[in-house]
């Protein structure tokens, strides 16, 4: 059965380098429908997000999965996709399916939040 694990970024140490990529299905938030975790977390590296702790130093631009992040549904920290507000210009979710669909999500704007 396969899950989807969720992957978001990190600004640390003041790093605010947005990647954003339509092309490749990359933004605030990238969702890999995946058989375990290990696979998502192989194919976000495939599509360009570094788990670089390093490069770095503290804190990573993008967390690894585990086996605790997979749900049933496009989720992140137990929330859907849609209830995240955007905290970077252009900001959405993308939603990589197994079967090779990129679906955009669209996050709550400031606005939305009032």
């Amino acid at each position: 059965m396969t899950k989807f694990f969720s992957f978001d970024q990190n600004c640390p140490n003041g790093d605010y380098d947005f990647i954003h990529s339509e092309e490749k299905g990359i933004s605030e938030i990238v969702c890999i429908e995946a058989e375990h975790y290990w696979d998502a977390n192989e194919k976000a590296e495939k599509l360009g997000l570094k788990f670089d702790e390093e490069k770095y130093h503290t804190l990573e631009k993008w967390r690894e999965t585990t086996n605790r992040d997979g749900y049933d549904t496009p989720k992140l920290f137990a929330k859907p996709l849609a209830e995240f507000k955007q905290s970077m210009p252009n900001g959405c979710a993308f939603v990589h399916f197994l079967d090779g669909r990129i679906e955009r999500v669209e996050l709550k704007k400031e606005a939305d939040n009032e």
